[in-house]
């Protein structure tokens, strides 16, 4: 059969050894982002961890076109993913909202800011 990981970056190297046990074919389909991993056991590179069990035998393809984010968030996003990767090149945005991001700095009260911002977003 065909697997199909989301989020595959998620993995740890247990994780891993375990997928490949149930993938004798190698028959893979993995979706994630290694710069996006919240986990000290994640994914660094793609290469790094399909290498010890398919060798060369994989494609690793970019996403190019973004659906889901609006131009103005991937932007903001780019600049930060830059930060941790400077050859990070950023998925066009098919879509936009006309509206630039904000940020605020909440100092120590971070639920005091949010519920202030909430307020002042709120349609009255």
């Amino acid at each position: 059969g065909h697997i199909i990981v989301d989020e595959a970056q998620e993995l740890s190297p247990m994780a891993w050894r375990l997928l490949m046990r149930r993938a004798p074919t190698r028959s893979l389909t993995l979706v994630g982002d290694p710069a996006q991993t919240s986990e000290e056991a994640g994914v660094g590179s793609w290469e790094k961890i399909l290498r010890p069990y398919v060798g060369d035998r994989f494609e690793h393809v970019t996403l190019e076109v973004n659906y889901r984010t609006p131009a103005e968030i991937m932007e903001l996003a780019a600049g930060v993913l830059r930060e941790k990767d400077p050859s990070f090149a950023a998925p066009v945005s098919v879509r936009s909202t006309g509206e630039k991001p904000w940020t605020r700095d909440s100092g120590e009260d971070l639920a005091g800011e949010v519920s202030r911002a909430v307020a002042e977003l709120t349609p009255r």
